[in-house]
This record gives C-alpha cells, structure tokens and sequence, in this order.
C-alpha cells in the first residue's frame, strides 16, 4: 500500500536535531516511521529539498508531488485538507 502523508512544514528526515520538532512534525515523523515498518511504501511530504529514502520510507518534497508518478491509496494531512484536492479519488484521513 502506497501512503502519502502531508506535512507542510519545513524538515527532513537527514535533519540535525529531529527531537527538537513540534507536536505536529513529531507525530507525522513517528507515524511514518511505524506505518513504513508495517511494509507499506509511505511518503512524508514536507518542505525539503530533495527526495531521501529510508527502506520503505521515502521523505518527497512538497513541490514535487504534482509531478509524482506515483499513486497513493491513502492520504494523511493533519493540517491543510486542500492535498485532497488534488487526489479526488483516493481515501482520505484529516
């Protein structure tokens, strides 16, 4: 299963000080981390620079993901909804 989640904000997963991000960040990290250990393919969007990948866990930017090849089964945002807008057909958790 493919899983796009959305964060807007600006970190990486190659970042100095990870233990030192928001609530928000922090549960969208750790999430990421736990689904990805269930063998789903699972896309933090961020603001970043470049894609990174940890096995299953592949860090996009935020910028990039209009011109993905990639199809998502679910998108996760916990901040902005408008993500949805541009996957209509796909399940959705705010």
């Amino acid at each position: 299963m493919n899983i796009l989640i959305y964060c807007p904000f600006d970190f990486n997963l190659n970042m100095n000080h990870l233990d030192q991000l928001g609530g928000i960040e922090t549960l969208n990290l750790e999430l990421s981390k736990k689904l990805s250990n269930y063998n789903h393919n699972v896309f933090l969007a961020t603001h970043c620079n470049k894609i990174l990948r940890f096995k299953n866990l592949i860090n996009i930017p935020i910028k990039k993901l209009s011109k993905t090849s990639y199809d998502f089964d679910i998108i996760i945002s916990s901040n902005d909804s408008r993500i949805f807008n541009h996957f209509p057909n796909k399940k959705k958790i705010l």
